[in-house]
């Protein structure tokens, strides 16, 4: 099910730990390992949901190239390693979010609602789309329970 599309959202996270790559499938479980590890390393805990956000997607030599950043909220501050960032605090204001419940399938046809809404109303998005896993699936049989919110930035006039 998608929700209503709210305006005047905020995203606010916290101790964030941040990066952005072009990766492929490989390199994705590659790094999905490298934040465990950073995790571990710093005795950090995860503190909120994932947020991603796709800045562009490419086909090469026939696998799909995804230019990624994903911020993961800690429970603490860290120094962040090479190839990392580390905020204190990452907010985005004035923002458009709409919610998804259920099979993150319907994710397209939710982003398709949010920008027919926001040239409805003659504004013009000045952010990526900011992907929020609000309750993951633990399992294959889970994937209809998960709720996923997406923001994006709107100029404002």
């Amino acid at each position: 099910m998608i929700s209503n599309i709210e305006e005047n959202q905020s995203l606010v996270l916290q101790n964030v730990i941040s990066f952005r790559r072009k990766l492929d499938q490989q390199t994705s479980t590659e790094v999905s390992k490298e934040i465990d590890e950073i995790l571990a390393n710093n005795n950090a805990k995860k503190n909120g949901s994932t947020v991603t956000i796709t800045h562009n997607s490419i086909i090469k030599n026939g696998q799909q190239i995804i230019d990624l950043e994903m911020m993961i909220p800690l429970d603490k501050e860290i120094s962040a390693p090479v190839g990392f960032e580390f905020l204190s605090e990452f907010v985005l204001k004035d923002a458009f979010k709409v919610r998804i419940e259920g099979n993150p399938q319907q994710m397209q046809s939710a982003v398709e609602s949010l920008a027919k809404y926001i040239k409805n109303k003659k504004l013009q998005p000045n952010t990526p789309l900011y992907v929020v896993t609000v309750k993951e699936a633990k399992t294959q049989f889970d994937i209809d329970s998960m709720v996923t919110d997406i923001y994006t930035g709107v100029e404002k006039f």
